[in-house]
């Protein structure tokens, strides 16, 4: 079973769901879904029809939540809405409230009866540090309590409000230590925080407990060859996304091609060394829609499927261990 282990689908606004988004958060998020294909109402359906393509299993959507004053109102009864016509497809993870005090209430609904397989926070967006046990020990045990893992994003967001001052990576340390039953997963394998990669890698080492996902890291692993032409910046994720991976007329510029292949070679080496230094802690995740496609699980075929077993718990194995999916639930 091959399991994306990170993705997006975000319900629109529509003047009777509770929902809201800043203006021009949705007026960006509905051109850049049109703009490769995908209706703001069809989200799911494409999602199920782009991992239908590509042999993709399942996907487990993200639901993330952001501090109140960020214009953002999200709802995991909403995402559990839109997905529910493709159980065993789509899964999710929930998001709350974590100031004043973790919506404790919000996540057991979540994981009791709407099903969801964990819990997603960012502590940029949210204003906390991952180790102030004072206001989150609750928290992780109400997660060890239901058995359910959490996915944590370590690094800034690109939401208002974001605190780079909080993401260190070594706060995890802390976190690993202090409750060893709790699932930890580390996102973006560690990416924009302090520490990062090497950090991320360290963690999923030392502690059983620990695990990383590397969606993201193909455009991390390619920014630094891709030129700067016509305008575009080549450190923007827009720009990977409109030259890499959906380029006018479907053919990548020349550049851009050389650029891509030099990022699957750097891509390829980093899945190795992650698979070699900490076996059984790589999960398969890309962050659709936006910086991946769901053919991405190609890459991971050509950079590990000279060891099939190793391949199989990467694309969906581990994940289905730790969240507890059977392929019907």
């Amino acid at each position: 079973m091959i399991i994306d282990m990170h993705i997006h689908i975000h319900p629109f606004p529509n003047g009777t769901n509770g929902l809201a988004m800043p203006d021009d958060y949705r007026h960006e998020m509905a051109h850049k879904l049109e703009r490769i294909g995908i209706s703001p109402d069809r989200q799911a359906e494409a999602a199920v029809e782009r991992m239908a393509a590509a042999g993709v299993d399942a996907a487990v959507v993200q639901n993330p939540y952001h501090a109140p004053e960020s214009g953002h109102r999200r709802s995991n009864r909403t995402v559990a809405e839109t997905i529910a016509p493709y159980r065993g497809k789509l899964y999710a993870f929930a998001g709350i409230f974590i100031r004043p005090t973790p919506d404790l209430a919000e996540l057991e609904y979540a994981i009791c009866e709407l099903g969801f397989k964990g819990l997603k926070y960012l502590p940029a967006s949210q204003s906390f540090r991952v180790n102030d046990f004072a206001l989150l020990d609750p928290l992780y045990k109400k997660l060890i309590e239901l058995d359910v893992p959490l996915l944590t994003h370590p690094g800034p967001t690109n939401f208002r409000g974001s605190d780079p001052s909080v993401c260190q990576m070594a706060d995890y340390i802390d976190v690993a230590r202090r409750y060893p039953d709790l699932k930890l997963i580390i996102a973006h394998y560690g990416a924009g925080a302090v520490g990062g990669s090497e950090a991320a890698l360290a963690l999923a080492e030392e502690f059983p407990n620990v695990y990383v996902e590397t969606s993201t890291w193909m455009w991390q692993c390619t920014r630094p060859f891709i030129p700067a032409i016509d305008g575009w910046n080549p450190q923007a994720p827009e720009t990977f996304l409109y030259e890499m991976l959906y380029p006018a007329g479907g053919q990548r510029r020349p550049e851009m091609e050389e650029a891509w292949q030099r990022g699957k070679e750097a891509h390829r080496a980093m899945l190795r060394e992650i698979v070699a230094r900490a076996p059984g802690k790589l999960m398969y995740g890309t962050d659709l829609p936006f910086i991946a496609r769901f053919d991405f699980v190609e890459l991971y075929r050509e950079a590990l499927g000279d060891h099939p077993a190793v391949l199989a718990d990467v694309l969906g194995g581990t994940a289905q261990r730790v969240l507890k999916i059977d392929g019907g639930n």
